[in-house]
């Protein structure tokens, strides 16, 4: 009787998660003015049902100045052009290269537009660009990291019962005050079509480009979602082009949504630096961590199984003075 029960209401819970996703496009927007930072989070997730393709869009805003603000979509998402093909159906189409929205009655607007695409396979997009905003009268230019990826069809059920492991993600999504973006993700659960592996990401600079290799990532601060205490600050290193680069990022006014006990998401204001041939470039963004029935520990025996060691003797965070 207890499994029996314990099974309904998994399946009724199954419901609100990701069952019937295909694919998931982010587009994060970073730009600061003498009022503060900004930072713009739009997901659109879209699902193949027996009626169709439909797409849910969340965006989230935060301000130094009002915090998280959650945004109705009461405009439409313009999208003039899609890299890759155009398609009636979006979950066929290739990857937005702009988008706008506009909202008067939200006194929000924003165009973003991709201008490099760093990787591009599989159904897996990695780009950045520029974008603006207004926001209450507030006119910002800042820079746009785009991400779109397959999505694992495994419904919360299968899951829980054993078809697939459980899956946490913590990705940090990062404007370089000087210049560049940068993504970092780890996840113990990759996606279809093998593109996102268990640690990755991509810098961006003017100077110089390309995946990260080698990802060394310790947690170093953790706070609880419902029962699970995960984390809200990072340090490691990385290398670029045979560049190792440091970096120590924390998370402000920490925003838990979408929690359901077993599963839930959290983001935040990222802030820290990044050290680049010795010199400390200071970084912003947003910060995300999304878990299934995973904890402290858990993530503790992660960072130990995939313990990267620096082929410089020495090169850690540790030295890495600001």
């Amino acid at each position: 009787m207890a499994f029996s029960t314990a099974l309904f209401c998994l399946l009724m819970l199954s419901r609100g998660f990701a069952a019937g996703t295909e694919r998931t496009e982010q587009y994060v927007f970073m730009g600061h003015d003498r009022a503060g930072k900004v930072v713009l989070s739009m997901d659109l997730n879209h699902h193949q049902t027996a009626q169709g393709a439909r797409t849910r869009n969340t965006m989230r805003l935060f301000t130094e100045r009002d915090g998280w603000v959650r945004i109705r979509e009461h405009a439409p998402l313009a999208v003039p052009n899609r890299v890759g093909g155009h398609s009636a159906s979006a979950l066929q189409g290739g990857f937005p290269g702009a988008i706008s929205f506009d909202s008067p009655e939200q006194k929000l607007s924003f165009q973003l537009k991709a201008d490099r695409i760093a990787i591009r396979k599989q159904g897996f997009v990695l780009a950045d660009g520029r974008g603006t905003l207004d926001w209450k009268g507030r006119k910002l230019e800042g820079v746009v990291l785009m991400r779109m990826a397959p999505e694992n069809p495994e419904k919360l059920v299968e899951k829980a019962l054993g078809a697939a492991p459980g899956d946490w993600r913590e990705s940090l999504n990062l404007s370089m005050v000087s210049g560049g973006t940068l993504q970092l993700f780890r996840q113990s659960n990759p996606k279809q079509g093998g593109m996102e592996s268990f640690l990755g990401g991509y810098l961006m600079t003017d100077s110089f480009s390309g995946p990260v290799e080698g990802l060394e990532m310790q947690a170093t601060a953790w706070a609880k979602i419902g029962f699970y205490k995960l984390p809200f600050a990072w340090q490691g290193s990385f290398s670029v082009e045979g560049k190792r680069i440091l970096f120590r990022m924390t998370s402000e006014r920490l925003d838990n949504h979408g929690n359901w006990l077993m599963k839930g998401k959290r983001t935040g204001l990222a802030k820290g630096f990044i050290k680049i041939d010795g010199v400390s470039h200071p970084a912003f963004g947003l910060s995300e961590v999304e878990h299934f029935m995973q904890s402290k520990e858990k993530v503790r025996a992660f960072e130990t199984a995939h313990k990267y060691v620096a082929p410089q003797p020495g090169m850690s965070w540790e030295t890495a003075k600001k």
